[in-house]
């Protein structure tokens, strides 16, 4: 779950700064006096280009503010973060397929499979408000195998 909120987020912030990078460079082509635009061309592209960067703007401040706005305030860069703790350990056996290739070619020759032991470790990040002093929970997994 977590990382698919990481891609959402990437994936959003790029949308965002290719919009801010759109409308800049629509703007700045208005200044280039290489081109013969008339009066109603230019406007429409400044009118392009302000669009796109308050498109991008809004947007890369949704992806950063959102998040640490408390819901209970609604204050807008509320939350800080307190503390990180260690909250759960497992044990675990993941099976990983190990492929065997061909020296010269590159073609998979055998597949077999390996059942390694996987530590998962939960933190748990404690975020509170500094206006109203609610708190936030986030929960971050990692995993580490351990290979004999």
């Amino acid at each position: 779950m977590f990382i698919i909120k990481n891609v959402i987020r990437i994936l959003a912030t790029t949308i965002a700064v290719v919009f801010i990078i759109l409308g800049g460079s629509s703007i700045i082509s208005l200044f280039n006096n290489d081109m013969n635009f008339n009066i109603i061309q230019n406007i429409i592209i400044l009118i392009f280009g302000i669009i796109s960067l308050l498109i991008g703007g809004g947007g890369l401040f949704l992806i950063f503010a959102l998040p640490k706005r408390c819901k209970s305030c609604k204050k807008w860069f509320a939350f800080t973060k307190r503390d990180t703790e260690l909250a759960q350990t497992e044990k675990f056996y993941k099976v990983v397929k190990n492929k065997t290739r061909h020296n010269y070619s590159g073609e998979v020759i055998s597949t077999t499979e390996q059942h390694i032991l996987v530590t998962r470790k939960t933190y748990k990040t404690t975020y509170v408000c500094k206006y109203c002093g609610a708190e936030k929970y986030e929960y971050e997994k990692f995993d580490s195998p351990k290979i004999y």
